[in-house]
């Protein structure tokens, strides 16, 4: 008697579920270790100097103290954009510090955190889960999932923000700001004059690179 063949189905959308589930697990994993590397490591002295600088990028009073949300564009650019005096970000020696007690997903992420912006964007729909977004640097429609922080903004503001692939789903790490409508114009138009001047095969190259030095810049014209 023959015997009967056992068929297995494959439960893709579980299987889905399960590695977002994990990759959103190291997200929370690694931006929980980073910010408190930064806490432990980072010497007054340096903090002070990128005060300084990150005031006068965004045209802050030398004077006036940073109020809460002032405070969390400063903390992120420090972390992910801020070259320090030895020529490092933040989260580049916290991963060659670090990566020894990493988790494969949270060193697979670690490599995205590294390479992101902070990026202008169109917001196309917002129904408070997830925002349509049209990327100006690209001009690619996509889906984005707040994290941490739900950013307030309307269609058909410009905005900026921190994208960075988290399993299926394009995350947006730390806090966004959008222009304020009368600079809107002036934005765009520097936005098409860096990507004209970046017209080359490694054009996204250049892009990331100039928004890596200049994305906080552009907090000047923002709608706080």
């Amino acid at each position: 008697m023959a015997k009967r063949r056992t068929s297995f189905v494959v439960d893709f959308n579980k299987l889905r579920s399960e590695k977002q589930s994990k990759s959103e697990q190291a997200l929370m994993d690694v931006y929980d270790l980073f910010f408190t590397y930064i806490e432990n490591n980072a010497n007054l002295r340096e903090k002070v100097r990128a005060k300084h600088l990150f005031k006068h990028k965004t045209q802050q009073p030398k004077e006036q103290a940073f109020d809460k949300l002032m405070n969390l564009h400063f903390e992120h650019w420090f972390a992910f954009d801020y070259v320090t005096v030895i020529g490092s970000r933040m989260f580049d020696l916290f991963i060659r510090d670090q990566k020894e007690a990493f988790t494969k997903p949270m060193l697979d992420l670690c490599g995205h955190l590294m390479l992101m912006t902070l990026e202008p964007v169109k917001i196309m729909k917002y129904d408070h889960t997830k925002i349509e977004v049209k990327r100006l640097m690209t001009g690619e429609i996509d889906y984005v999932y707040p994290f941490l922080f739900s950013p307030v903004v309307e269609t058909g503001n410009i905005a900026f923000m921190r994208i960075a692939p988290v399993g299926f789903k394009q995350k947006v790490i730390g806090p966004v700001f959008t222009v304020y409508g009368k600079e809107e114009n002036r934005v765009n138009t520097q936005i098409a004059d860096a990507i004209r001047k970046t017209d080359d095969p490694n054009q996204q190259v250049r892009l990331k690179r100039f928004m890596k030095e200049y994305g906080i810049d552009y907090l000047r014209y923002a709608k706080m």
